[in-house]
């Protein structure tokens, strides 16, 4: 899904929001849809005011585009119902993963898209994506007794190395995102702009 049309969506109930993240919504109880909170509040909002304390000597952060592993082929075997079930086991577990004030939200599909906090260094971001990803490769029990197992891909940029705008960040991610997915998945893919710098 291109990024600018994911952005003009709504999130139903999608957005797991972290310790220090105003408005917090829960990871969907109960329901996939409980509540609708739009990305441009939810993450654009807490781009630009991550931006903004950029330019007032805040701390610089990384922006994360992460992507399932295997979950068509949950919906396709099990069905729609088993997919929601394990979107909310793994919504939860990657919230957890993030940590205090991180944010994490769904664009849709399996699609999601987030900020580390005060994440600048890349080798801490790493730990925190390597986290995320062995958080979601756990066993997922459903509540029919069946057990499913995903993973996931992130991609990573960081501000301001590679963007100090929202967009710029959440492509320069979304392209590492390809490249790590064509590397074999299952991995964290950090933006080649942060490598050219740290070379030169």
């Amino acid at each position: 899904m291109p990024i600018e049309e994911a952005l003009q969506r709504s999130v139903a109930g999608a957005s797991i929001s972290c310790q220090a993240v105003a408005n917090p919504v829960p990871p969907w109880p109960g329901s996939l849809h409980p509540v609708k909170k739009s990305l441009e509040f939810q993450l654009i909002a807490r781009l630009d005011a991550a931006i903004l304390a950029l330019g007032e000597g805040g701390a610089g952060f990384a922006v994360l585009y992460l992507d399932l592993d295997g979950f068509k082929a949950v919906n396709d075997r099990h069905g729609h119902a088993a997919g929601d079930d394990v979107l909310r086991q793994a919504a939860g577990r990657l919230g957890d993963a993030a940590g205090p004030g991180s944010l994490l939200a769904r664009l849709g599909g399996d699609e999601f898209a987030g900020i580390l906090a005060s994440s600048e260094d890349p080798r801490e971001a790493r730990r925190v994506d390597e986290r995320m990803i062995a958080a979601v490769r756990r066993p997922i029990a459903l509540p029919d007794g069946l057990v499913l197992q995903v993973g996931a891909t992130i991609g990573v940029a960081f501000a301001p190395t590679d963007g100090t705008d929202p967009l710029t960040l959440l492509r320069k991610a979304d392209g590492a995102l390809d490249v790590g997915k064509h590397g074999g998945k299952r991995l964290v893919q950090i933006h080649i702009a942060l490598a050219e710098a740290k070379a030169g």
